[in-house]
Order: structure tokens, then sequence, then C-alpha cells
């Protein structure tokens, strides 16, 4: 029974990792090997119908502001989705694993909506267009960067 519990338990976290916030997680200590990967959703399947749109729809511009608050919401999201992912691997009832994923869905969405310049529907927005844009991908994956090393600084 111990090894059906593990696997619901690495379901939930995994369900967890992949709400619907998911560039905080590609993007935890990754930079452009994990933005490399994003591309294959939009390859040159047909070079003569439009060869310089890899995409249909092209994704939006996003302003530097924009950028920076995505990527302070997205590290503060992955720094939640963490502390229930790891509370998750320990627990092995149903009811309470479920408890669990449904309070790191309202801290996740508490943490967002408490963030200056940015709503709930901007963040998917912006996490949507990520994974169709790789230069947007890399922008974001940059500033991330910039803010952890900042942060990193101000602590030191």
């Amino acid at each position: 029974m111990l090894p059906r519990h593990k696997i619901t338990a690495a379901t939930l976290a995994a369900a967890l990792m992949a709400a619907p916030l998911s560039f905080a997680v590609a993007q935890e200590g990754v930079a452009p090997e994990g933005t490399e990967a994003m591309p294959e959703a939009a390859p040159e399947a047909a070079p003569e119908t439009a060869p310089e749109a890899p995409a249909a729809t092209p994704t939006p511009d996003f302003d530097d502001a924009q950028i920076d608050a995505f990527a302070n919401a997205a590290l503060k999201v992955g720094e939640i989705q963490q502390k229930y992912a790891q509370q998750l691997e320990g627990v092995e009832d149903e009811a309470e694993q479920q408890q669990l994923v449904q309070e790191a869905d309202t801290e996740i969405r508490a943490a967002i909506e408490g963030m200056d310049n940015i709503t709930i529907e901007d963040y998917l927005e912006i996490d949507q267009a990520a994974t169709m844009d790789e230069d947007l991908t890399r922008r974001i994956a940059e500033r991330m960067q910039q803010i952890q090393a900042e942060q990193t600084e101000q602590a030191g």
C-alpha cells in the first residue's frame, strides 16, 4: 500500500507544481536550458505558408514593468509551490493531500493578487505567452535572475 500512497502524493505534488502557474516551476534554477525545450511546440512545420511566423497568433508585447511584476510573482509562486511540494511528500492521507493542494492554490492566488502591477489574469496571460515565445521566456528568466541576485546582495 505504501507505494500507492507515494504515487498519489507524487501525483498531487506534480499537479501542484503544474498548476496554471507553470512558469515559476519551469524557470526555477534553470535559465537557457529550460527555455530550449519550449520551441518544440512551434516547429517550422509549414515553411511554405509562413516562414517567419512560427505561431499562428503573435504573442503580445509586454513592457518592462509587466515583466518585472511577473518575475517577482513567479519567484514568490515558486517558493510557495516548493514549500507545499515538500509538505506533500510526507503525507499519505489523500484528504490531507487534497487539503494541502487547496491551501497552496489559495496562497498562490493571494500572493499574486498582493503583488503590485499584476493581476492573476495578467500572470496567466504572460505565463501562456512565455510558453510560445522564446524571447519572452529569456527576458523573464533574466529578470528573475536579477531579482534573485538583488535579494542575495540585500541579505548578505
